[in-house]
């Protein structure tokens, strides 16, 4: 993959969503509404999530590393965002 772009699957929606949805995550109501416009304006890359990728994602026993450029988590049960 290419450097300095920045990569968004469809995972991402879900689980925002998600997190949102169950108020787990409630600072991220106005990212979830925005999610589209959010990707589009800052120039996201769509990133394509295959069957066979989620298949291999779910079993693996490791640590899987997200960065995100949005948020950042001071705090165990915080975050702060810039939307």
């Amino acid at each position: 993959m290419e450097t300095g772009r920045v990569f968004v699957s469809a995972v991402v929606a879900w689980e925002i969503s998600a997190k949102v949805r169950s108020g787990k995550w409630p600072a991220a109501k106005v990212l979830a509404d925005r999610f589209f416009d959010v990707v589009r304006h800052d120039g996201f890359t769509a990133l394509p999530v295959t069957l066979e990728h989620a298949h291999l994602a779910g079993r693996s026993t490791g640590r899987i590393a997200i960065r995100s450029t949005a948020c950042s988590r001071p705090r165990r049960r915080s975050r702060t965002c810039r939307w």
